[in-house]
This record gives C-alpha cells, sequence and structure tokens, in this order.
C-alpha cells in the first residue's frame, strides 16, 4: 500500500462528495493488489487515508469500532455522511438549476466556454433523465436559462 500522500494514495475531497466513490475503487483495487482481505485491516486503511477531519468522524463510527460489523457496513455508513456520494444520487435537479444560475450569471465570452457548460449539463442532465427525474422540455428549457438571449447569439455567431 501506498504512503498517505503519495501520488498513487487514493484521495477524497470532501467538498466534493462523488469523489468518495472514486476513493472506494481505488482502495479497493489496493485492496486486491495488496492482498489486504480483513474487515479490521480494511477499515484501518481507509481511515488511513482520508482528511483528518474525515477519519476522525470515521473512526467514530460504530461500525469502524464494533468487529462484528464488516468493511461493506463500515463503507456503507461513510457513505451515506456524504449525500450525493452513492449511486442512487448522482444528481439532482437542484445541481443543474445551480450550474445554470452560475452560467446565465458570467457571459460567455467563447465556444471554449460554451463547451464546457454543455458537458456539464449533458452530464448532469442525461443523469436525471435516465432516472425520470427531468423530462427533455425541462432539460431544454433549463440549457437556454443559462443563456440570455444576447449572449446566446453572440456564441452561436
Amino acid at each position: 500500500m501506498p504512503a498517505r500522500g503519495h501520488t498513487t494514495a487514493p484521495t477524497f475531497d470532501p467538498s466534493q462528495p462523488r469523489t468518495l466513490r472514486r476513493f472506494f475503487q481505488d482502495i479497493e483495487t489496493l485492496f486486491e493488489r495488496s492482498g489486504i482481505e480483513t474487515d479490521l485491516a480494511r477499515k484501518s486503511w481507509v481511515v488511513r487515508y482520508l482528511p483528518i477531519d474525515v477519519s476522525d468522524l470515521c473512526e467514530s463510527l460504530p461500525e469502524y469500532a464494533n468487529e462484528d460489523k464488516t468493511y461493506k457496513d463500515f463503507k456503507k455508513a461513510v457513505i451515506a455522511l456524504y449525500p450525493g456520494a452513492g449511486e442512487n444520487r448522482k444528481f439532482a435537479v437542484a445541481d443543474v438549476e445551480n450550474l445554470v444560475a452560475k452560467r446565465a450569471a458570467v457571459p460567455i465570452a467563447n465556444i471554449s466556454e460554451l463547451s464546457a457548460y454543455y458537458r456539464d449539463f449533458f452530464s448532469m442532465t442525461s443523469y436525471l433523465r435516465k432516472h425520470n427525474c427531468l423530462s427533455e422540455s425541462e432539460q431544454s428549457r433549463l440549457f437556454i436559462c443559462g443563456l440570455s438571449a444576447i449572449r446566446f447569439r453572440s456564441v452561436c455567431s
């Protein structure tokens, strides 16, 4: 297992809860490669790689200290601490509305900025449409709301 802080060590940014899924994917790959199989060892390695405040929080979970609780129980409890980190809620309509509001407040200066907005928007709304949380017409309306008529004409010219 790599040392904490090493470039190959798994990382988690608490300000971006969605990175927690990747953190667990990365650490579980390291578990397999390193032959770490016991629940106790896996839980210990997880808290070792987490930022100190998150580590302290996770060590206080009953699923960490209780030897009868599995690594899967612990992982589930950690993910529950971070809304948006689980597989069942990657994005919400509010996330799209926040993106649209931010984009509407700042003029799009070039095609690169429009493309970046589209990629972020498409990623979120495709997920929401797939899960029947957003209709096609709502998707279109929200996209246009991120662009004022004047800005939209200037980018398309």
